[in-house]
């Protein structure tokens, strides 16, 4: 070894030595400060929030309501992508499809314009939603079609990501041990790239729809573990 090089490790280790002792962090800053908020102003900061991102909102009645919404959207093209009946967030999802003449499709399919989704949560902070891929949720269901429908359960509307993050902690992660991946959206797909001019639908769905049952599926009228930032 020359001696040029000798001196550089040299230094590199006293370097190293001299480093001081950094502490854990604990307490971090959230990346959207906000407020404490009871059930009803989440929802209402979650609408806002969305709304800004070009998501379109739905606010509906029931089960019955949003499925009526549902057959709206897809109107003459009957053939749609979906989670199964387990993760869409409307009794007899797949019997109402039958019933109403939708067709399943993959979500790979050429032919899949319309995705249909649950959530596993809401942000209110951001107006994001987000997804745990695992059977019977497949991600591309939200990714590839030109239109994705989410619904969202009000009692799914949390502050913000790091709570919905310390609420599966609370939950020794199980859910994330369950899941291929986690997406989180925040609107339609969209890009600036090409001469900063905001285009929609370039890398994914095109156009976002949220129904968002009116029905109180909170019954202690506001949410657990929300804490105050």
């Amino acid at each position: 070894m020359s001696d040029a090089r000798k001196n550089i490790l040299g230094r590199l280790r006293a370097a190293q030595a001299d480093l001081p002792e950094i502490e854990e962090t604990v307490d971090f800053r959230p990346m959207v400060p906000s407020k404490a908020l009871n059930s009803a102003e989440l929802r209402a900061h979650f609408i806002r929030e969305a709304t800004k991102l070009n998501c379109i909102i739905h606010e509906v009645e029931d089960e019955d309501a949003a499925f009526a919404v549902i057959s709206q959207l897809v109107g003459a093209n009957r053939r749609v992508a979906a989670w199964d009946d387990a993760s869409v967030p409307i009794a007899g999802f797949t019997m109402r499809m039958a019933n109403a003449g939708f067709q399943r499709v993959s979500a790979e399919s050429p032919h899949a314009e319309i995705g249909i989704t649950g959530v596993d949560a809401a942000l209110a902070a951001t107006g994001s939603l987000v997804f745990m891929s695992a059977p019977g949720k497949v991600r591309s269901t939200s990714l590839l079609p030109a239109t994705h429908i989410a619904i969202v359960r009000a009692m799914q509307i949390v502050t913000d990501l790091e709570t919905w993050f310390a609420q599966q902690r609370d939950d020794a992660l199980t859910m994330f041990q369950d899941a291929s991946n986690v997406i989180i959206i925040s609107g339609p797909s969209r890009t600036a790239d090409i001469g900063m001019e905001l285009v929609l639908g370039a890398h994914g769905p095109h156009t976002l729809h949220i129904i968002l049952p009116i029905a109180h599926d909170d019954p202690a009228g506001s949410l657990p573990d929300v804490r105050p930032i």
